[in-house]
């Protein structure tokens, strides 16, 4: 059986192959910072908002109004991020973060999420379905924060957003300006995971920026390299030599053991 290769570390990989090996071989951990933690609390909370979401759509047996939509979503966020604040209070604390900007933070930042679920309950209850009915029938539907191995290809990731309808779209979802060859590779192996499980074709990925959505063609010379990249990973066994430019060294957390190799 081929090693399994999480997609994240193909995306280190092409930022700084010597990083990847100090965590993969040498067994180095980066020590937390709170930009990980808050990365972290988000993606606890959409992970629980997509498994939660059913309930909410579910419970709603007439129609409302776009307005009612969106409270019972904000709701649900808030009502989570509770529960996740909670399980993660002692990181919290030890890194001084505010809970009330955390949270506003998050409902800013999730606005997108929010607005295409309300957008799909609202057309589908234009067509007179409710309660289950309205669930079943939501078109198109998202899935946020799914998870997906596959002991075929030797991937494994987890997807910040699934578009499921006429066909199935990816999207990767980054606080940035700037597309990255990164950016590609991670949809490219996300659209190989999703064909994969549900034995279809993906054609193309959305790369959701502060600057607005992206459409990226998803070719298979895209999912190629992908492949070929996991086979390289799972090849390494020496250290890679070190950067032409030290520019990324500047605020890497393993710096020291890097250079001790």
């Amino acid at each position: 059986m081929k090693e399994i290769i999480n997609v994240t570390a193909i995306s280190e990989y092409l930022y700084c192959p010597r990083k990847l090996f100090l965590k993969k071989i040498g067994g180095k951990r980066e020590p937390p910072n709170k930009r990980m933690i808050i990365g972290k609390i988000r993606h606890d909370i959409l992970d629980l908002f997509g498994k939660n979401e059913q309930l909410v759509v579910s419970d709603i047996k007439n129609r409302i109004e776009k307005g009612e939509i969106k409270k019972m979503y904000e709701n649900l966020v808030r009502n989570i991020a509770g529960e996740v604040f909670f399980r993660n209070g002692r990181m919290i604390e030890s890194f001084k973060i505010d809970k009330k900007e955390l949270l506003a933070f998050l409902l800013r930042d999730l606005q997108e999420e929010i607005k295409l679920r309300v957008d799909s309950v609202t057309a589908a209850l234009s067509l007179g379905y409710f309660g289950e009915r309205l669930w079943k029938n939501l078109k198109p539907k998202y899935i946020t924060e799914m998870a997906i191995i596959s002991d075929e290809l030797g991937l494994k990731g987890r997807i910040d957003r699934i578009k499921i309808g006429d066909e199935i779209v990816p999207y990767e979802v980054k606080t940035k300006e700037v597309i990255y060859e990164t950016d590609i590779i991670q949809l490219s192996a996300y659209a190989l995971l999703l064909e994969d499980k549900f034995k279809v074709k993906v054609n193309k990925g959305i790369l959701q920026l502060t600057t607005g959505e992206n459409v990226i063609e998803l070719t298979d010379e895209k999912k190629k390299k992908v492949l070929d990249l996991a086979e390289e990973i799972r090849n390494l066994k020496n250290a890679p030599p070190l950067p032409s430019s030290f520019k990324k060294c500047e605020n890497c957390s393993l710096r020291e053991e890097c250079f001790e190799i």
